[in-house]
Order: structure tokens, then sequence, then C-alpha cells
């Protein structure tokens, strides 16, 4: 499973927006199969996984307060108990 994908089900199974979550969403190249030497499969799953991301509703680009982050995920709902996640999946 490639990154995109594991962002995917992250947010599909834990922030969908159909839920009220706020997401934005980081993609760099290599997550897009972009550059040398990547697997012959990731790229049809990559498109299909970001794909999916955006039906969902989500956002794409680099979040204005945290940056280059993989996900940032708010819900707005003052009373829901966990209201804001901030997610780094493997950067270096």
């Amino acid at each position: 499973m490639y990154q995109l994908e594991v962002k995917r089900y992250l947010i599909e199974s834990m922030f969908n927006p159909s839920n009220g979550w706020e997401v934005m969403v980081d993609i760099d190249a290599m997550e897009r199969a972009k550059g040398p030497q990547q697997p012959a499969d990731k790229e049809k799953k990559v498109l299909e996984a970001e794909e999916k991301l955006k039906d969902m509703g989500v956002n794409f680009g680099s979040h204005p307060k945290y940056g280059r982050v993989d996900i940032v995920a708010r819900h707005p709902d003052q009373n829901k108990k966990n209201k804001q996640c901030i997610l780094l999946l493997g950067k270096q």
C-alpha cells in the first residue's frame, strides 16, 4: 500500500468530510509516482486514491498555518472531543 492510499483510507474512516471534517492534504511528487524507479502499479493506485479524496471533498496543498504536513483535519463542532488532528506520515 502506498502513502497516498494510506491517507485516503485514514481520511475515509476517521476524518471524512461527509461527517463535518475540514481536511487539507499535501501530496508531494513521489507520492504521485513522479520521478525515476516507481513501481509499475503505483501510478494507477495513487491516481485512484487522489480521485477518491477529491470526491470526498478534501482540499489539497500546503496548510496556511502548519505548512506542508501530510494531513490536517479539523472539525468545526466545538463540542466534538477530538476536533483537530495534524498528521505527518513518514516525512523526513
